[in-house]
């Protein structure tokens, strides 16, 4: 499958959508230059450079516009919102630790290497930047801590944002928040 996408702009492609799929049965869609510019993006499989199969049709005329600006707008609050969470300190093993994916990645990186090397305990920092020496089993609770934090609010970020793509409406999409 060879996947295009594309605007109609000339009356062959035109014609070989319509080939595809048929006259449309409404005004969603025009060649664009017609009664009104409207642009059609579509996703298509093709047999000797012909259109075969539409997998996909996708109307943008101001109405999506102007949802999909709306959408676009809303992800950007979501991942300033997610980018600032995420970060956020985090309680663990009676500490307070730096927060965040970096965090959790290093933290475990330094954790696996003391364990490499046969130590016994390994040294963390934490958000004062004071040495911590833990166990293994301390230091491998630290990391889950981190880690299963930075989940979380991955996970709800993606959620939303899914979120926002299915909303068909500016409303829909003016209610989905972090805080909800």
């Amino acid at each position: 499958m060879q996947k295009f996408i594309g605007k109609i702009d000339c009356p062959v492609l035109y014609a070989e959508l319509v080939a595809a799929i048929g006259e449309p049965k409404d005004d969603s869609w025009y060649l664009v230059g017609s009664t009104e510019s409207v642009e059609v993006y579509y996703d298509a499989t093709y047999d000797e450079g012909k259109i075969k199969a539409l997998v996909e049709v996708h109307i943008n005329n101001a109405e999506t516009r102007a949802l999909n600006k709306v959408k676009d707008t809303k992800k950007e609050e979501i991942r300033q919102r997610f980018n600032s969470e995420s970060n956020l300190p985090v309680k663990a093993e009676g500490k307070t630790w730096n927060g965040g994916y970096d965090s959790a990645i290093k933290l475990d990186a330094a954790r696996r290497l003391a364990e490499s090397a046969g130590l016994k305990e390994v040294a963390f920092y934490d958000i004062e930047n004071k040495a911590c020496v833990l166990s293994h089993t301390s230091a491998q609770k630290v990391v889950t801590t981190l880690a299963g934090d930075y989940q979380l609010k991955f996970a709800r970020k993606q959620t939303l944002f899914a979120s926002i793509s299915q909303a068909d409406t500016e409303n829909k999409v003016n209610h989905i928040s972090w805080d909800i």
